[in-house]
């Protein structure tokens, strides 16, 4: 009798030790498993670690920001070998501000401006010491025109902007009837620039 109880003793012992086993080996498995994602259905889709890497590395691609180069913003216009160059450009005025739909019965005026949107400073320089040749208000609803015409010199100017610097040249140009308009600004710089400006008078 005794003898039945040691083998049973012994064999219950064994038993627990090889599920002891089982379940560390359990353990040690799932923690070497990588997290899998499911399908529409809930299946589980196994996934190579090359295909991890590189939708990481594609993700890391989107989310990169092109750097602009040295001495330039995202504003400023360039020349034909990337530089940064002086902006020139018109507007439009009424007793509010800038306008290009512009109240009815306000005083407008027409201005012409030269400014450095670069990170560094830039220099302006013509043979005339003038920034605007002319202005000229197209009135497209009557087909009629006005020309503001400016007097210059032929000496040569220069002027240093510092970034953000702003040069403008404003004309008054009264009250103007109810219609659609082109402001037309013909600069004195070396290349004789000429900028436009669409707008209405309502």
């Amino acid at each position: 009798m005794k003898r039945h109880q040691s083998q049973f003793i012994a064999y219950s012992f064994s038993s627990v030790r090889l599920v002891s086993l089982l379940l560390s080996l359990m353990i040690i498995s799932c923690g070497n498993e990588d997290v899998l994602p499911q399908t529409s259905r809930g299946e589980v889709t196994p996934r190579t670690r090359a295909e991890s890497t590189e939708t990481n590395d594609s993700q890391g691609l989107e989310n990169q920001e092109t750097s602009m180069p040295e001495g330039s913003s995202d504003l400023a216009p360039r020349d034909e070998d990337g530089n940064c160059i002086l902006n020139l450009r018109a507007e439009v005025r009424d007793e509010s501000g800038p306008c290009e739909s512009c109240n009815a019965g306000d005083y407008i005026t027409v201005v012409g401006i030269l400014e450095n949107l670069c990170t560094t400073s830039l220099t302006y320089t013509s043979d005339l010491d003038c920034l605007v040749l002319e202005f000229n208000i197209l009135n497209i609803t009557a087909g009629s025109s006005s020309e503001y015409p400016m007097t210059c010199g032929n000496e040569t100017h220069t002027e240093d902007l510092t970034r953000g610097a702003t040069i403008e040249k404003t004309r008054p140009a009264g009250r103007l009837s109810a219609g659609s308009y082109t402001l037309s600004v013909n600069f004195g710089d070396s290349e004789r620039t000429q900028k436009e400006l669409a707008f209405i008078v309502e």
